[in-house]
């Protein structure tokens, strides 16, 4: 498993809610939805909102920090997503499934230069 280093995010990161949504969203059969996600021009987390909000969903509600745990979310699927060799694209892409994400980012594989 890759390592997640982001300064916004390491108090976030450093409690056991947060270790436990980073090794759920690198599991290969997540890291390949979020790899499907981006082929089909999806928002990445759209693939997993279902998938956090049943795992995840009232632990995160009981923090009291919702949002902060969702931008967390978003810059960990970027972490693996350009690890894997995709590049950011778009950001405010609409989200369809499940209600904690309304918007989020695509991704597309890196070209080869």
């Amino acid at each position: 498993m890759i390592n997640f280093h982001d300064w916004r995010f390491s108090k976030l990161f450093d409690t056991e809610l947060g270790k436990e949504l980073w090794e759920m969203l690198n599991r290969p059969e997540v890291v390949g939805r979020l790899k499907e996600a981006s082929y089909y021009q999806r928002a990445a987390v759209d693939a997993v909102t279902e998938e956090i909000e049943d795992s995840f969903g009232k632990r995160l509600e009981k923090t009291g920090k919702v949002k902060q745990y969702k931008r967390m979310i978003g810059a960990m699927i970027k972490n693996i997503l350009q690890k894997e060799g995709f590049e950011h694209v778009r950001s405010d892409v609409r989200c369809v499934r499940g209600t904690l994400f309304n918007r989020g980012s695509a991704y597309r594989e890196r070209e080869e230069k």
